[in-house]
């Protein structure tokens, strides 16, 4: 694996150092290995160390040549001397970029060849082509990210993967990585919370950009308040309001949502006075029950405290027998017999 050193030796022969390998079955044990090939791609000495363990190495071991002893996988182009292989791989570098990469494929000697004549497009593509392609690139966006600065693209491939699993598509990663170092740490630092807040990356960039009331703000309500139906843009808006009206949405916005109360609602009710707050809040499942959306539990709350009790007595049995909020309301204003008369004739057709 990785970058593999090529060097001629005096007497011909060639060495080649490759900085990662493996012994087959056993990945968890990195080692670097030494191999030296005589003229006609013979394996002559073999050495190794492990990278892993600096006590463990391999002391050198020497080939003895025999006749027609060619590397597995071999061909008779391996045969030829590495002036001529050099040639051929340059060739086919600018004539066809794609069989340089076939070359590779020959053996471990002619790899270490091609390999000095691959492009660093083609070398980009070669180690990250297929990471990139299972994060939801395309090859256009490849394309596109090739063009690109090198420090975009090292972002890109760094923390690519970890965006992509916080919602971000191809775009998105491009064009954070083009934005400055306190958005770009902003975004990889509260990823996870602010996806689970229904941000995707222009939602995270944005939010970025916001003075660190609203970014707290924000990230310490965001999951709650997505739950109960406000979009990014709501949460920055309820971010800005004051805090006797951000503290009670944020505070009371589960319980109005299952009470049929929307952002706006919610909104509205976190701006009446104290005493109408209260009484919603404490009255809402009750009132929802009785067929009250928002705006009827509000009216309701500026009654006297005689019409509100009748109707969270009676509102839920009246709901039932068609009554709307507003009629509620007209029956409590009744003298007293007329109310009573009501109720007995719901309790006789009950």
């Amino acid at each position: 694996e990785g970058q593999v050193n090529q060097e001629r030796l005096p007497n011909g022969d060639t060495r080649c150092h490759y900085q990662v390998a493996h012994v087959p079955g056993d990945p968890d044990n990195p080692f670097e290995a030494t191999f030296v090939f005589g003229r006609n791609s013979q394996l002559k000495e073999l050495s190794a160390k492990s990278t892993s363990n600096p006590e463990r190495t391999f002391p050198t071991t020497e080939f003895t040549p025999e006749a027609r002893s060619i590397l597995p996988g071999s061909s008779d182009l391996a045969k030829l001397p590495n002036e001529i292989l050099d040639r051929i791989a340059g060739h086919i570098a600018s004539d066809d970029p794609n069989g340089v990469l076939a070359l590779r494929q020959t053996n471990w000697h002619l790899n270490a060849v091609a390999n000095s004549h691959i492009t660093p497009t083609q070398r980009f593509l070669i180690n990250h082509g297929q990471r990139l392609g299972d994060i939801g690139f395309s090859k256009a966006d490849i394309k596109d990210l090739l063009e690109r600065s090198e420090a975009v693209r090292g972002f890109v491939v760094e923390n690519g993967a970890t965006l992509h699993a916080a919602g971000h598509s191809a775009e998105d990663m491009r064009i954070l990585a083009e934005e400055t170092k306190a958005v770009r740490d902003f975004v990889l630092e509260h990823r996870a919370t602010l996806h689970a807040a229904d941000h995707d990356g222009f939602d995270m960039r944005a939010l970025a950009k916001k003075p660190e009331a609203i970014r707290s703000f924000v990230l310490e309500n965001g999951e709650k308040l997505h739950k109960t139906g406000r979009s990014p843009y709501d949460m920055v808006r309820l971010a800005t309001k004051p805090e006797r009206e951000r503290g009670f949405v944020s505070e009371n916005c589960e319980k109005l949502h299952k009470t049929g109360h929307n952002v706006d609602a919610m909104q509205e009710l976190a701006e009446e006075p104290e005493a109408v707050r209260d009484f919603v809040v404490e009255h809402c499942a009750t009132l929802h029950a009785a067929g009250h959306n928002a705006d009827a539990m509000r009216i309701l709350a500026e009654e006297i405290k005689a019409v509100r009790s009748f109707v969270l007595e009676n509102g839920e049995k009246l709901h039932k027998a068609g009554h709307s909020p507003y009629d509620m309301r007209a029956v409590a204003k009744k003298p007293e017999e007329e109310r009573q008369a009501v109720i007995e004739d719901l309790k006789t057709k009950g």
